[in-house]
Formats: structure tokens, C-alpha cells, sequence
């Protein structure tokens, strides 16, 4: 289970958050990216935060994500209300 503020590395994203819930900030190669997870569900959703940037990445090259836990909560914990998330 991935604590909440413990940045984690990994090359596939989808695997590490196997089996999780919750809300995580996930970057790679200068993206940002709001991703929630449900259990059955390895990415429910996932969100770019801020402008989408054609990327700098090498051809060939597979830069590993940065995942931080950012929110305990999943949609139903919240009453299914949707939540905004924006870059500071």
C-alpha cells in the first residue's frame, strides 16, 4: 500500500497502483497528472494538471513516473460529488 506524501518511482504506472485507492499526483518527463484508483481498477481516471506539453522524451526512451498519494478518498467516499484539482 503506498503512503500518503512517499513519493514511489516506477516505469509502469498501472502496476504500481494495482489493487490501490485513492488520489495521487503522478509525474513523468515534466507532466503532471491527477490519477484516481479503485480497487478492480488500476487507473479509474487520469487528469493532466495544467498544459499538456509535446514531450522532450527521447524516441526509444521510457522516463519512470513519480506517484504520491495525495487523498485517501475515492468518488464514493465523497457522495460521488466530483473534485477540481489545479496546479498552484
Amino acid at each position: 500500500m503506498l503512503k500518503q506524501n512517499q513519493p514511489q518511482t516506477t516505469y509502469d504506472l498501472a502496476e504500481l497502483l494495482k489493487g490501490e485507492e485513492g488520489t495521487y499526483l503522478a509525474q513523468r518527463a515534466g507532466q503532471t497528472f491527477v490519477v484516481e484508483s479503485q480497487a478492480g481498477h488500476s487507473i479509474k481516471s487520469i487528469v493532466p494538471v495544467g498544459c499538456i506539453e509535446p514531450s522532450q522524451v527521447p524516441a526509444g526512451s521510457n522516463p519512470p513516473w513519480t506517484v504520491t498519494r495525495i487523498d485517501n478518498l475515492t468518488g464514493q467516499e465523497t457522495g460521488g460529488q466530483q473534485r477540481t484539482f489545479r496546479a498552484s
